[in-house]
């Protein structure tokens, strides 16, 4: 698992009339499954069918297999590449010859946050699903409390991509959970579960981070004349470095010239 301590995103903007104070935020927890599935994680299926969450790396193709099912596509296009979580509903249940509503889950171990008012988690995620119009339930889940029996949040992470339809590949989340462990100081888990009204297909996730925003992030610039600034990064602690100058030019040095 990666961790990513105090990684700051300075975003500086040049305009007419100046330059605009940056925007920041701290990635404070991140996992792309370069090494499988994290020991302390869990995965359940709570019909007991063993229909759970894997990780994988290829293509997944069984409309070719006897009997026939109706998957053909590659891997999710995430930034890391390589291993993603997958659950595939459509293999599952060609090999069962049948279709059973899909009721699965992953379960991230505890992340722990500091008080901040602010989180968000980002991951991208890849999925086509059957067949249910109504009653759909694919949720990111969120607890202070590893049973989830007490202080639970549910977001949805279905989008609004229609039944048979697949989503972007990759289609770029990004779930704001301050209402759940916005201001407070612990551990919590998170839960990716597809729930209800889905029994073919599939579903991948990779690349999943926890941010808040970063409160110790901070540049001065100096004016060179003619139109040319020098940027001063001085932000504490361990930084990355990622400036958006708002007009195509980026930079990745701490201290750039633009």
């Amino acid at each position: 698992m990666k961790h990513l301590n105090k990684i700051f995103i300075l975003l500086s903007i040049i305009t007419l009339i100046g330059i605009n104070k940056i925007e920041a935020q701290n990635v404070i927890w991140a996992e792309d499954f370069t090494n499988g599935i994290p020991a302390a994680w869990m995965t359940m299926d709570n019909n007991g069918n063993n229909y759970d969450w894997v990780i994988n790396d290829q293509s997944i193709v069984n409309d070719t297999s006897s009997p026939a099912g109706i998957t053909n596509t590659t891997p999710i296009a995430s930034g890391s590449g390589g291993n993603h979580m997958l659950l595939w509903g459509g293999e599952y249940n060609r090999l069962a010859g049948t279709n059973i509503d899909l009721d699965s889950y992953f379960q991230t171990s505890g992340i722990a946050i500091t008080g901040q008012p602010s989180y968000t988690v980002n991951f991208q995620q890849k999925f086509k699903r059957c067949c249910a119009n109504t009653g759909i339930e694919v949720n990111l889940v969120v607890s202070t409390d590893p049973t989830f029996a007490t202080n639970v949040s549910t977001f949805d992470i279905v989008g609004g991509v229609a039944t048979n339809v697949q989503s972007a590949d990759p289609m770029n989340m990004s779930i704001d959970i301050s209402s759940i462990v916005g201001g407070v100081t612990g551990i919590f888990y998170m839960r990716f579960h597809v729930a209800a009204g889905s029994t073919s297909y599939y579903w991948m996730i990779d690349d999943i981070t926890v941010e808040t925003c970063a409160t110790n992030s901070n540049f001065t610039t100096i004016d060179n004349g003619n139109g040319n600034y020098s940027f001063v990064n001085t932000s504490s602690g361990n930084f990355y470095t990622y400036w958006n100058f708002g007009d195509g030019i980026i930079s990745n040095l701490v201290n750039p010239n633009h």
